[in-house]
């Protein structure tokens, strides 16, 4: 047994030396490297694709793994997850044709230029016919391994939140429509009461880093296994949990954007950090982070980032002891501004469009948007051609407004340009754990006083204790019932939504 494990790891290092050199490309792509060399790139990321799966398609390989799953019940609870999930990817794997992975990676860079240059210019049409492409080609490569008994969508989401079904996400959103749908409608009916004009003041992005890297040893992230740099669409990435980056956005008129924005991806990276380092170079390590297949627990992912972003971050405990920070920096902008005004402005609530600019309330709204029409696209009842149409429909349903154009309507998010269908719904998914997690700790320790006293080690360890440390090891439906002793329970985040916001505006 010890020989052949010995073996497998021998051609899995192999395989995750070629997927860590990707992983360093896709995080150039979308930093720092010249938009002239995607065609050459999309052409190289081919070559290490059939590299990759050259590998993984090895008769040796295929016989190794095999062999080690019929022995399963003799290895430990690590191993056995380990090889469980390995010959899970393996069995999907070998279902797939390799020149679809092969075109799947080269489109998701084309896709993307397209998607940019459509943003840039407003314009749906230009996205439209390789967004049909990605469509279709994401349909034919599930349909090779989908269960019997799923559909193509339902087989996508169960790749992003693995044994989340698409029952389980129908009864989550529907108790958000039937529960929070009015009360958003009455939240924005009410005439706000504090003095939001500093908003409209620019904001030097300089001081704004300044202020980020504030953040970062507040919470804190350790910049000795990380850093950020500046990127279109902000995101988390990395390749151990020494080596962990997050990209942010600076708008100069509005400044609240990038500090939440950074406190959303540090609590990403910070779950990375944490990751026991076991996992490295097995499945197990993948807490959101795209292999060939897809992700397995981005709810839970997406849970850690909604927690520093909204339970601490977006608290007024959170503002009490470091808006004093923020108004040494912006002294001419905000020394007038009491704190209580700047508490009800950054948790304003409003008709947005744009997803990564909505607060914390509408949120959820905007991810049902897409829930919705991401269903009806694979279950073939609408067409790509009417997206900015139905795009449109939906917003006025849900939020009472219209898109004023593409780029503020369908085109705002890079995820269906890479091909990530069912990703989404996680991210509502990650704010409802969040709460379930905070009420959770809450029963033994006072965030709001450890946030108070400076004390953030305390949660953090928690969290790195309770959820970090086992990557991918524990499922989501595993791992909420280990930590919380309930399954998955909307209710907390319907009512802490319904408790923050009425205290802030319905009072």
């Amino acid at each position: 047994m010890e020989k052949l494990y010995k073996k497998y790891k021998e051609f899995t290092k192999k395989s995750e030396a070629i997927l860590f050199a990707m992983r360093i490309v896709f995080w150039d792509a979308q930093t720092e490297a010249p938009k002239s060399i995607a065609s050459y790139r999309s052409e190289m990321l081919g070559e290490l694709t059939k590299q990759v799966l050259a590998i993984n398609k090895d008769p040796q390989f295929i016989r190794i793994v095999n062999s080690l799953y019929e022995k399963i019940d003799f290895l430990d609870d690590f191993h056995k997850r380990e090889i469980y999930e390995e010959k899970r990817e393996l069995d999907k794997l070998l279902k797939v044709p390799e020149d679809l992975m092969i075109k799947h990676q080269k489109l998701k860079v084309h896709a993307q230029q397209l998607w940019e240059e459509a943003r840039e210019k407003q314009d749906f049409s230009i996205f439209e016919s390789v967004l049909k492409e990605m469509i279709d080609l994401v349909k034919e490569i599930t349909s090779y391994t989908k269960e019997e008994n799923q559909t193509i969508y339902e087989a996508l989401i169960d790749d992003f939140e693995r044994g989340i079904t698409l029952k389980d996400y129908d009864k989550f959103f529907d108790q958000l429509r039937a529960d929070l749908v009015p009360f958003v409608l009455e939240v924005i009916a009410k005439e706000p009461q504090y003095n939001d004009d500093f908003m409209k003041l620019p904001y030097d992005v300089a001081r704004q880093k300044k202020f980020v890297e504030y953040l970062m040893e507040v919470l804190p992230f350790d910049t000795k296994r990380g850093g950020s740099n500046e990127g279109v669409h902000p995101f988390c990435w990395g390749t151990s949990p020494d080596d962990v980056r997050f990209t942010l956005r600076y708008l100069e008129n509005n400044f609240l954007f990038s500090i939440f924005a950074s406190t959303h991806e540090m609590g990403h990276a910070m779950h990375y950090q944490g990751v026991d380092r076991k996992y490295l170079g097995t499945p197990l390590f993948r807490i959101s982070s795209a292999g060939f297949i897809g992700l397995s627990i981005s709810g839970i992912a997406e849970s850690q980032s909604r927690f520093y972003e909204n339970i601490i971050a977006r608290s007024k405990a959170f503002w009490e002891v470091h808006y004093h920070k923020l108004q040494s920096i912006f002294k001419e902008e905000l020394q007038d501004v009491p704190m209580d005004d700047f508490y009800k402005v950054y948790n304003k609530v409003q008709q947005s469009y744009i997803r990564v600019v909505s607060d914390e309330l509408t949120y959820p709204l905007h991810i049902m948007v897409r829930y919705e029409i991401e269903k009806a696209l694979f279950n073939d009842e609408i067409e790509v051609k009417d997206l900015p149409k139905i795009w449109n429909q939906k917003m006025k349903k849900y939020l009472n407004i219209t898109p004023r154009n593409d780029s503020e309507g369908v085109l705002q998010d890079v995820h269906w340009s890479l091909g990530w269908f069912g990703y989404f719904p996680t991210y509502a998914l990650g704010g409802a754990y969040a709460s379930q997690w905070a009420n959770e700790i809450n029963k033994t320790i006072n965030i709001d006083e450890c946030i108070k006293e400076s004390k953030l080690d305390v949660i953090n360890d928690w969290l790195k204790e309770n959820i970090h440390k086992y990557g991918s090891f524990k499922l989501p439906k595993q791992l909420l019932l280990d930590v919380t002793n309930e399954e998955f329970n909307p209710k907390y985040y319907i009512e802490y939504l319904k408790r923050k916001y009425t205290e802030l505006l319905l009072k």
